[in-house]
């Protein structure tokens, strides 16, 4: 549906080659870091961050 509707598309192994800080801001800007990161995630959970109000800065 993308490529029909001349949406260029790419394939990226997040784990292998992670999103550099200014990709994840164009990304936050477009859809908001709500949508971009799971606040409940464990690795939050691990570091003691899941139940803080966390700024967009701090999360990205």
């Amino acid at each position: 549906m993308l490529l029909q509707n001349g949406i260029e598309v790419s394939d990226r192994d997040f784990f292998k080659e992670s999103l550099s800080e200014t990709e994840i801001r164009e990304l936050a800007a477009m859809v908001g870091t709500e949508n971009i990161f799971a606040r409940r995630s464990p690795s939050l959970k691990k570091l003691g961050l899941a139940d803080k109000e966390l700024s967009d800065d701090e999360m990205i």
